[in-house]
């Protein structure tokens, strides 16, 4: 077994007989928390597993090193602590007395999921996944260790917030042609936001993020991770069937935010059994309850554009001038531009009696 002991097991990179990593500031004796894999564990006789770098309702991401290629990667476990266990120490998941079947119908899902990646491997918007494996009676997928920072934090260094729609047009129109790869083949992503897509040193974007469909919707099994602002209102559990359309409205409320330097419009759950309505309030807009209603139907309105329609339908902001869009509804609320983007017709046009309505509301 190749000599690993001069790693940093949060960045991988050597120093020598160093307690803390000159690059990272990670600490050698750091402790892992529990019930994650103990700092250098050994996944499938080949990965060998750092740091924690963020969970989930479905499972851990941890800095890995391929001991085989001797590169750093990421190594993905599925462990939904909702419905498994691992003792302190230990690398064997226990699944919980009575969760034998919704245990076993995620594993398959998560084993389904990035298998479907794993076939994608090379195209350059989507994060690059090598390998999945099944040891200590749960499974691991290993993917690709970049320096790209998340959407949320590129935006935020930037002077303004935001980017001008020429750039954000040849950030994201690769992206948007990767995501129509993923619905082709059979992959919904559920989890678009700020934070799931990265910007790599090149300028260039990168879709990563992925989770079951169990771990991206409310009331199932798992602990729900939801983006409030970008998961579309069917996540919630509440308003129907998820498709390419839900991906689209995501994808539609990251461009947003990446236009204007501002965050979109959440959703509540109305009591026990309730519908999910828009959360006005934490988004800061006053509205009347008649308005309330007619801005709820058209969201709805707007998941039926994007169910008959598909992810071509914001292909055609190619040749939008986006930009003269936003500047002329600067006084509207938030969630009008997530709408004027969603529901526009190929012909680049609105009904007047939308927009009409939208200014008079607004």
């Amino acid at each position: 077994m190749p000599n690993t002991d001069n790693l940093c097991m949060s960045c991988m990179k050597p120093i020598g007989d160093a307690k803390q990593c000159p690059y990272c500031g990670y600490h050698a004796d750091s402790p892992q928390l529990s019930p994650y894999l103990p700092i250098r564990s050994v996944v499938a006789n080949r990965y060998l597993v750092g740091k924690v770098l963020e969970f989930n309702g479905d499972g851990v991401t941890y800095a890995g090193w391929d001991m085989t290629e001797r590169i750093a990667v990421k190594v993905r476990e599925f462990l939904p602590d909702a419905i498994c266990s691992r003792e302190n120490g230990e690398t064997q998941v226990r699944v919980m007395q009575g969760c034998e079947r919704a245990y076993t119908d995620c594993y398959q899902s998560f084993l389904e999921l990035w298998r479907k990646l794993m076939r994608l491997m090379g195209l350059s918007a989507l994060i690059s996944v090598t390998d999945v494996v099944e040891d200590n009676g749960t499974a691991y997928a290993i993917y690709e260790y970049t320096d790209a920072v998340p959407l949320r934090k590129y935006l935020l260094s930037t002077s303004t917030g935001y980017i001008p729609w020429e750039r954000a047009r040849q950030m994201f129109m690769p992206a948007l042609s990767a995501l129509g790869t993923l619905h082709s083949a059979g992959i919904i992503h559920r989890g678009l936001s700020p934070q799931t897509i990265l910007v790599t040193p090149d300028g260039k974007l990168k879709i990563s993020g992925f989770s079951i469909w169990q771990a991206r919707t409310a009331r199932g099994d798992l602990n729900p991770e939801l983006f409030p602002g970008y998961a579309a209102i069917e996540q919630y559990g509440f308003e129907g069937q998820q498709g390419a359309w839900t991906d689209i409205y995501d994808f539609a409320a990251v461009l947003y935010r990446a236009l204007k330097a501002a965050d979109e419009l959440g959703y509540t759950l109305q009591g026990r059994g309730g519908r999910a309505t828009p959360d006005w309030n934490s988004a800061g807009i006053i509205v009347p309850e008649v308005a309330s209603e007619y801005y709820a139907r058209l969201v709805h309105k707007a998941k039926d554009f994007l169910a008959a329609k598909g992810y071509s339908l914001i292909m055609k902001l190619t040749d939008f001038k986006a930009a003269e869009l936003l500047d002329a509804i600067n006084t509207m609320s938030r969630i009008h531009v997530k709408c004027l983007l969603v529901v526009m017709d190929t012909e680049e046009n609105m009904s007047d009696q939308l927009i009409s309505a939208m200014h008079r509301s607004g």
